[in-house]
């Protein structure tokens, strides 16, 4: 193989480990993934909002977590415009990971939860 060869498989391996690196960390793909129950399974957005009255320290924390992370009641489904879950809307991978951590350790708010990037 000549030396000409040699370089231009080293650099196609070189580009290759980079991209299998960058997808694996999520530098072009987000692997971020969050799910939330079918709608006809939500609560109701009553009892959303009761479930955040009576939450507020817990809000407050989540909402530390990062810079203009907003934690509120929401209805996400078309058809069922009277159910609802918990959303909580953040800025970076950083936010999301750092909420995602806090939510591992609490118990949450006894209503679904759902995590969007704004």
């Amino acid at each position: 193989m000549s030396k000409r060869n040699k370089i231009i498989v080293g650099v196609v391996a070189l580009v290759g480990l980079f991209l299998v690196f960058s997808v694996v960390n999520g530098l072009f793909f987000s692997t971020t993934k969050d799910a939330h129950p079918p709608c006809d399974q939500l609560p109701t957005l009553d009892e959303v909002k009761t479930s955040l009255d009576n939450n507020e320290a817990f809000i407050q924390e989540i909402e530390s977590q990062g810079t203009d992370i907003v934690v509120e009641a929401a209805n996400i489904c078309e058809k069922e415009s009277n159910k609802g879950l918990v959303v909580v809307r953040y800025h970076t991978k950083e936010d999301h990971d750092n909420i995602s951590k806090l939510l591992t350790k609490r118990e949450g708010f006894g209503v679904p939860i759902y995590l969007e990037k704004k």
